[in-house]
């Protein structure tokens, strides 16, 4: 199991709305009751469990989702695996909570969707205008809703509508 289930509170799935662009993760804490909101580059939640630092990247779009590539280059162990909690919806309602290993998906990206601009020399690159340059974001999309269907062995399905 990428991420336990008893971590997450599915039970207010409904309470969450994401309508709307960016932010979120303060609409998304409910969901998180026992973890700390943190500042970092690749994740946004953290807790302790069992000995364990785990820590969570929140990713909240209907499909299509952008990713900032220049974080993604030469990942340590403690970055790869950073999970990749996905809140798919329609209209700001909740149909799918999925989770991922970062590194796991971006490994499965880096040989799946290359013309897409997944590859190793798009991530360094971007790698490198992200030193010199902080602020800029170097993007590559992903549609989400397809990988799920496409590689369901990333994903651990944690919350379907309906199921």
């Amino acid at each position: 199991m990428r991420l336990p289930r008893n971590l997450l509170d599915i039970e207010r799935v409904d309470e969450v709305n994401l309508a709307g662009k960016g932010g979120r993760e303060r609409h998304v804490a409910i969901l998180l009751p026992n973890w700390t909101r943190v500042n970092a580059p690749l994740y946004d939640f953290e807790i302790e469990n069992r000995g364990e630092t785990l820590r969570i990247e929140v990713k909240k779009q209907a499909d299509l989702q952008w990713f900032d590539s220049g974080k993604y280059h030469q990942l340590n162990r403690q970055d790869r695996d950073i999970r990749i909690l996905f809140l798919i919806h329609k209209k700001g309602r909740i149909d799918i909570i999925a989770v991922a290993c970062l590194g796991e998906f971006l490994d499965w990206l880096l040989e799946n969707r290359k013309s897409d601009g997944w590859n190793e020399e798009v991530l360094r690159i971007g790698s490198d205008f992200k030193r010199r340059f902080p602020s800029l974001q170097f993007k590559v999309r992903v549609y989400v809703a397809r990988i799920l269907k496409d590689a369901p062995e990333l994903f651990d399905v944690l919350y379907r509508r309906g199921d």
